[in-house]
């Protein structure tokens, strides 16, 4: 057809035509899209599969059944799981795209003209968890007179609550907003080196608080804490000397009721078992080593704390017998520290086998990695005047970063999964009573906690959303049961993700048969101006043949009678 046969029809069959095709195109774009749904969604299966055999293994390893040993190759599995828990959420991809490697990834999906024909789904909103990114907000100072302090769920509601040695014994109950109520208090320490300590020692399932006062005579009071934050003493262990020992809670026995290590500046480390009637004295490492600090730590995987501690400038093992009994001490490495102030162990770079950092007293920080053939190697040191130093995870990820506090300040080492660590973080303001990593508000990611002396200053942290899950532990049957809520709470998150997948899936099937019904639509208009009309055409033909063969057969038959007459008349 050309412009001249019909102008205006021309004009709007044009249009028509146009849109047809941008409908068309629309509707390739939302199955495009139905494509990457469907590509996540199925990924979402697989890590729904990974959390739900995770909770299986957790659920065997919570069981007293299981041996140590057993957890162990439970443990190896659950952490295998949650690597490729993490592989798929950064490899699920369509069209070299990620949409789960980022929380909260919006897919715009254009289906149509405008905004009006723009669809957003956001991928991974329900999925993600918050946790924090290194950094911290500018302190807030919480003014009480604190010295020493550690946190746990004291009364059984869910909620962190803090408890304070100083002037005297103070718990402080959380709301989960990081408010803080003193409910209670004793007369405690008495002094601005006391030592406070949390943990289970009677078996009865509820943390009690232990505290250390080097005046009137060495003791260990130990605390019950009421649902209503009361405390309650529940014993005084008298046989501590020394001005400010090392105190560390751990299960040596594995009886599932946590034990209490000390140093004694007279002879070594001694250890206080958990029983149901409290603790007791039960018993000491060999020789008379004096040491400013100790850790424990699985060193062997035999399934029992064996203690790593700080010799002359070296770093000591002693492994645990299994029976109250520990090994003679070994000497593992030298250092270049004077005196340790702190000393942890933990597989800093997933390798399976535990590393060693160590924290010299107003001296910097130093890291050992454990080798195949178990000898160490210092992969990383930091210089400066400090104190404190805690291998807490930080960022979320399940791996110990370092965090560091002192005359110099803070400073906050994020580790890359793989130990390496870069920097995230420094606080000029000094800290002298060391420091903490907590979840201060409840928002899911770990805050910063520093004691001056007269008060605690508190960093909250900065957060950021991520769809991994973290590298958790199940080595134990505490772990075991925390990793049940842990996984239950992934499950639900993953569960939720699936539901919102489902229903942008829907919609956009939905939207896909519109579509395809306004894609034809403007197809057949286009045609009735455009097309030729087959049947009509066709009738007209026959209709002019009709009328040229009757005129035909009428002039042939006039044209027939005078040939008649002629031919009679001749």
């Amino acid at each position: 057809n050309r412009a001249s046969d019909d102008a205006a029809g021309l004009s709007i069959a044009s249009g028509l035509e146009a849109d047809s095709r941008v409908y068309n195109q629309a509707l390739r774009n939302v199955n495009d899209s139905l494509s990457a749904l469907s590509i996540v969604d199925g990924a979402l299966s697989e890590l729904s599969e990974i959390l739900t055999r995770q909770l299986e293994l957790a659920e065997q390893a919570a069981n007293g059944t299981v041996s140590n040993r057993q957890r162990y190759a439970l443990d190896d599995e659950y952490k295998a799981l949650t690597k490729e828990f993490n592989r798929i959420v950064s490899t699920t991809k369509f069209n070299d795209i990620a949409f789960l490697r980022d929380a909260n990834t919006e897919l715009n999906v254009q289906a149509g003209y405008k905004e009006a024909g723009l669809t957003q789904i956001t991928i991974g909103d329900e999925l993600a968890r918050t946790v924090g990114d290194g950094t911290f907000k500018d302190s807030t100072a919480y003014g009480n007179a604190f010295y020493a302090f550690d946190s746990g769920d004291f009364n059984g509601d869910g909620l962190l609550d803090l408890v304070g040695a100083g002037s005297n014994t103070g718990v402080f109950l959380g709301d989960g907003q990081g408010n803080y109520t003193l409910s209670d208090t004793d007369s405690g320490t008495g002094n601005p080196g006391g030592v406070v300590i949390s943990g289970d020692f009677n078996g009865d399932g509820s943390l009690d608080i232990a505290t250390y006062s080097a005046q009137g005579g060495a003791h260990l009071d130990i605390f019950d804490v009421s649902a209503e934050g009361q405390l309650t003493l529940l014993q005084s262990v008298s046989s501590i000397s020394g001005i400010n020992p090392t105190l560390a809670v751990g299960d040596i026995n594995n009886d599932n009721i946590d034990d209490v290590l000390y140093t004694s500046t007279s002879d070594g480390i001694h250890f206080l078992l958990g029983s149901s009637t409290g603790l007791h004295e039960a018993g000491k490492l060999p020789g008379n080593t004096t040491t400013n600090d100790f850790a424990l730590a699985d060193m062997n995987r035999d399934g029992y704390s064996d203690v790593l501690f700080f010799d002359l400038g070296y770093i000591s093992l002693s492994y645990n017998n299994g029976d109250g009994t520990f090994s003679d001490s070994q000497r593992l490495f030298n250092t270049s520290l004077g005196e340790s102030a702190e000393i942890h162990a933990s597989d800093l770079n997933q390798d399976g086998l535990l590393d060693i950092a160590v924290q010299g007293f107003y001296e910097g920080v130093e890291i050992y990695f454990q080798q195949p053939d178990n000898s160490y190697s210092q992969v990383f040191s930091v210089s400066g005047d400090y104190d404190s130093m805690k291998l807490d995870d930080i960022n979320g990820d399940g791996i110990g970063d370092i965090s560091i506090a002192g005359n110099d300040g803070v400073a906050i080492y994020l580790n890359d999964q793989h130990g390496n660590f870069n920097q995230t973080f420094t606080s000029a303001a000094s800290v002298q009573r060391g420091h903490a990593i907590l979840d201060f508000d409840n928002d899911g990611a770990m805050d910063l906690v520093t004691s001056s002396g007269p008060g605690l200053n508190i960093f909250i942290a900065n957060t950021m959303e991520v769809n991994t899950i973290a590298l958790d532990s199940i080595l134990t049957q505490r772990e075991a049961r925390e990793a049940l809520d842990v996984g239950r709470e992934a499950l639900d998150r993953l569960s939720k993700e699936r539901g919102s997948i489902g229903a942008s899936m829907t919609r956009l099937l939905t939207q896909a048969s519109q579509l395809a019904t306004q894609r034809d639509m403007f197809h057949e208009a286009r045609s009735r101006i455009e097309d030729t009309d087959i049947a009509e055409d066709s009738a007209e033909a026959v209709r002019s043949k009709i009328l040229q063969q009757s005129a035909a057969k009428v002039l042939q038959v006039a044209n027939l009678q005078p040939t008649i007459a002629l031919e009679l008349l001749g």
